[in-house]
C-alpha cells in the first residue's frame, strides 16, 4: 500500500493503520519518522535514524567508541530535535603523542698562529665535530591531521668540537739556484729559515764573496767579516773563521735570532738589516760594544 502511494518507509520508522487494512473497511495510515542524524566520525560520515533522545544515548546505541581525548560536538547531554530537522553529530578523533627528534649543533672554527708554518699555509690541526641536541615535541592530531606541535624540552646530548686551523706566520724564504756558495746558503735556509738571497747580498757587501777576506785593520775575517771575539760566541766558533760553510751558517743563526750581533751588518738593499748600523765597510765591532 505504501509503495503504491510512493511513500518510502525506513526500518526505523513506525507505521500505524486504523482500522486494520485486512478488514477491507478502509484505513488511515500514520507514519512516524525516526530522527535523521548525520554522524561525522573523524574523516568518515554515516547517516542513521534513531528514536533515542540525547547525544549520549545515540553514542551508546550506535556503539561509537570515544577515546579519552576525543571531542564530541554537541555534548553528550544535548537533546535531539523532534521536528524533523537533520541533526549532525561531530566526533573529533584526537591523538596526542610526544615526538623526539635530534638536531645537529654546528661547530665553530678557531684559527691559531703557528710560527713553524710558512706564511700563506694553513693546516687543520683538529677536525670539527658537530654536536647534537635532543628535542621533544608534544604533537596533537585531530582526525589524523597535525594541528599543533609544542616544544617541551631541549637538551644538549653531545657538545660540538671546534675545528682548529693553524695559520702559518713563518716568513717565506728564498733559495739560491746558482752561485759559488749556493749549497751553503740553502743549507742555512733549511736550518734557520732565513732568506738565502738576503744573506747573499750581505756577504757580497761585506767581502765580495772572498772567503779569505781580511779587513785593512786586520780585525775582521771571512765572508761576513766576523771579529774573533764574536766568532767564538757562535755555534761555529770551533771551526776556522775562513770556513765558508761555517761563516754562512753562523751569520744565518744570528740573523734568525735578531741578536745584537745583527747590528754589525750595514745598510744594504736588504730590509732586515738594522737601519741603525753604520756603512757596510765599517760594521766591524764586537758584540760587547754594540
Amino acid at each position: 500500500m505504501l509503495t503504491a502511494l510512493h511513500i518510502t518507509v525506513y526500518p526505523e520508522d513506525k507505521v500505524y493503520a486504523f482500522p486494520d487494512p485486512i478488514l477491507g473497511l478502509g484505513s488511515t495510515l500514520k507514519v512516524y519518522r525516526a530522527q535523521l542524524v548525520v554522524i561525522m566520525d573523524g574523516t568518515s560520515s554515516q547517516t542513521v535514524r534513531t528514536w533515542v533522545s540525547t547525544v549520549g544515548a545515540l553514542i551508546d546505541e550506535q556503539q561509537l567508541a570515544i577515546g579519552a581525548k576525543d571531542e564530541v560536538s554537541p555534548s553528550a547531554d544535548t537533546v535531539l530535535p523532534t521536528d524533523g530537522r537533520t541533526f549532525t553529530l561531530a566526533i573529533t578523533r584526537v591523538a596526542e603523542t610526544d615526538v623526539t627528534t635530534f638536531q645537529d649543533i654546528a661547530y665553530d672554527t678557531q684559527s691559531q698562529n703557528d710560527p713553524d708554518l710558512l706564511q700563506g699555509v694553513q693546516q687543520v690541526q683538529q677536525q670539527g665535530v658537530p654536536g647534537q641536541k635532543k628535542l621533544v615535541y608534544h604533537v596533537r592530531r585531530e582526525n589524523g591531521v597535525q594541528v599543533s606541535k609544542v616544544l617541551t624540552s631541549s637538551d644538549i646530548v653531545k657538545q660540538p668540537v671546534s675545528k682548529i686551523v693553524l695559520v702559518g706566520t713563518k716568513p717565506k724564504v728564498v733559495y739560491l739556484t746558482s752561485g759559488q756558495y749556493a749549497s751553503y746558503f740553502n743549507e742555512a735556509v733549511d736550518k734557520y729559515g732565513v732568506s738565502a738571497d738576503s744573506l747573499n747580498k750581505v756577504m757580497k757587501c761585506e767581502s765580495g764573496g772572498n772567503v779569505n777576506d781580511v779587513s785593512a785593520n786586520g780585525r775582521y775575517f771571512g765572508l761576513f767579516q766576523f771579529d774573533k771575539q764574536t766568532w767564538s760566541t757562535t755555534d761555529y766558533g770551533s771551526r776556522s773563521i775562513f770556513d765558508p760553510e761555517a761563516q754562512i751558517l753562523a751569520a744565518a743563526s744570528l740573523w734568525q735570532g735578531r741578536s745584537t750581533a745583527m747590528r754589525y751588518w750595514s745598510r744594504t738593499s736588504v730590509p732586515l738589516i738594522s737601519a741603525r748600523a753604520p756603512a757596510c765597510s765599517s760594521w766591524k765591532a764586537s758584540s760587547s760594544t754594540v
